[in-house]
């Protein structure tokens, strides 16, 4: 499909940009990754559910549904607890409590 390849070439060439620039991965500017990627996601998890045809779009809905309830836990992990104008790497770990 030439919709999934132009979002992997735009992924892959922005990403090698971002990450060639100091502080360029920082989350505020990462945020144009969020729709090809949730749509690269959604593409493997139909995938995945075609497997088993007859139970394929429950699946596919279950699937959906849990991986819409993680991001809106990512939501208020980094909005609402960890409000910050700009999460910087630091910011993150503090946020997940990888480090205090």
């Amino acid at each position: 499909d030439k919709t999934l390849v132009y979002l992997l070439l735009f992924l892959g060439c922005s990403f090698a940009v971002m990450a060639s620039v100091k502080y360029g991965t920082n989350i505020r500017y990462a945020t144009i990754w969020d729709l090809p990627l949730r749509v690269l996601a959604f593409t493997q998890l139909t995938l995945l559910a075609r497997r088993w045809p007859a139970r394929a779009n429950v699946l596919l809905g279950a699937a959906t549904v849990l991986l819409c309830a993680f991001e809106l836990r990512q939501y208020f992990v980094f909005c609402v607890q960890w409000p910050s104008y700009a999460l910087v790497p630091d910011d993150i770990y503090r946020a997940l409590k990888i480090i205090k």
